[in-house]
């Protein structure tokens, strides 16, 4: 465990970080809840995929809290599997949701091209977490690490996945003759533009503004999949 003292930065980045978690985790709980409203699998999946890609902040998150209950981080052994386990599951998701939706012809081509890829850099991964964590990373404070280069690529790859795709879909959106399609390519257009943006931030350099960019790349997520009512109302007349 580590012991070390929360300055205000430490602090506010814990704090909007565990507000950036728990808003994702709610509009992926929104998403799920829709499916058994309309029965579309691509809605269950999408909220999965929300909450799952915001994996990668849950053990700051963790860490915080418990920090502030207990005044002790998390081990950077468990602030690693906490932030990465579900990772390539959320990825694999993603791209059945993708798929189906680009209207892909080879997808187990792109299934095995991912779980291959997901194997070598997993079994890197593990092989240095049971052999030498220093591998892995650095806790450089009680919410938060300092990874090396082989989890940063990992993470980055995997982030790249969904929101290249997810650019790719929007993009097609864009160009239907359907007025509340269109408008929905919109919304997710900046939805994943705004996430490569605050994920690139947050990879470069820790700031409360990456965190607002990311808060605000999952409300247009969530608008975009599934375009509410009053959004309507106020847009297309």
């Amino acid at each position: 465990m580590v012991r070390m003292a929360l300055n205000i930065d430490m602090f506010l980045e814990g704090l909007f970080t565990t507000i950036f978690v728990v808003l994702s985790v709610i509009i992926g709980l929104i998403l799920i809840s829709k499916y058994f409203e309309h029965k579309k699998k691509n809605l269950l999946l999408a909220g999965i995929v929300w909450i799952g890609i915001s994996e990668p902040w849950w053990s700051s998150t963790v860490s915080f809290i418990i920090f502030l209950i207990t005044q002790k981080g998390i081990s950077i052994q468990l602030y690693y599997l906490i932030g990465n386990m579900f990772l390539p599951l959320t990825i694999l998701c993603w791209l059945v949701v993708i798929n189906d939706l680009l209207g892909v012809k080879r997808k187990m081509l792109i299934f095995i091209s991912y779980i291959v890829f997901t194997l070598i850099f997993e079994s890197i991964l593990y092989y240095y977490f049971l052999t030498d964590i220093s591998k892995i990373g650095a806790l450089a404070s009680p919410i938060d690490v300092e990874y090396t280069a082989v989890v940063v690529v990992f993470c980055l790859i995997n982030l790249l996945i969904f929101c290249i795709t997810g650019l790719l879909f929007a993009i097609k959106s864009l160009k239907s003759d359907n007025n509340e399609i269109k408008l929905k390519g919109k919304f997710l257009l900046i939805a994943f533009i705004s996430f490569l943006i605050g994920a690139t931030i947050d990879a470069i350099i820790t700031l409360p503004i990456s965190r607002f960019i990311l808060m605000f790349s999952g409300i247009t997520f969530y608008i975009g999949f599934l375009l509410p009512e009053w959004v309507k109302k106020r847009i297309l007349k």
